[in-house]
């Protein structure tokens, strides 16, 4: 499955106090998946990626996920030896992201990826295995609703102390399903 078109993007906040930026219900900024920062203010960015899953037979048995995210062959920055995590998303309107998205991502790990394990060259494909909560996440004959943050700094509720950054294209985020 791929990301809504409309629904898919990222919402980034930026603030001088860590606090702040990290709580605020409404971002500042949308795009793509950029980075986390610490220098004169803090910068996180929560990627949205809603995906239709109506396809899936109500009777399923979903035996394994995973979120693919296609790096976009820009170098990634690893200073905090941070990772990319899977949350779910209560964004308001799956077809559609807003900066008052930005407080709709969730505080359940669904799966990770070591920022030093993800690969960086053109098309490469990161993929992330759901663990159990993030199977659950994925909804028969309806849509399925995923965010991706930084691990350690935005899930963990932990300030910054450098840049960490990994980019991907939100055009061809994937969600791959395994069911019977």
């Amino acid at each position: 499955f791929t990301a809504q078109s409309g629904g898919r993007g990222r919402i980034r906040n930026e603030n001088v106090v860590y606090a702040t930026c990290r709580n605020a219900a409404d971002g500042n900024l949308s795009g793509d998946l950029g980075l986390v920062q610490a220098e004169s203010s803090y910068t996180l960015n929560r990627f949205f990626c809603p995906f239709n899953t109506s396809s899936i037979p109500a009777g399923a048995t979903i035996n394994s996920g995973t979120l693919r995210l296609i790096a976009t062959g820009e170098a990634k920055v690893d200073t905090d030896s941070d990772s990319l995590v899977v949350v779910a998303s209560t964004q308001a309107d799956a077809t559609s992201v807003t900066t008052a998205d930005y407080d709709q991502s969730g505080a359940v790990n669904f799966g990770t990826i070591l920022l030093s394990n993800y690969g960086t060259a053109v098309n490469t494909e990161n993929d992330i295995a759901l663990n159990a909560n993030g199977l659950a996440q994925i909804t028969k004959a309806g849509t399925s609703l995923f965010a991706v943050k930084f691990n350690t700094r935005d899930l963990g509720n932990t300030a910054p102390t450098g840049n960490n950054e990994a980019r991907f294209s939100s055009g061809s985020t994937a969600l791959v399903v395994n069911y019977t």
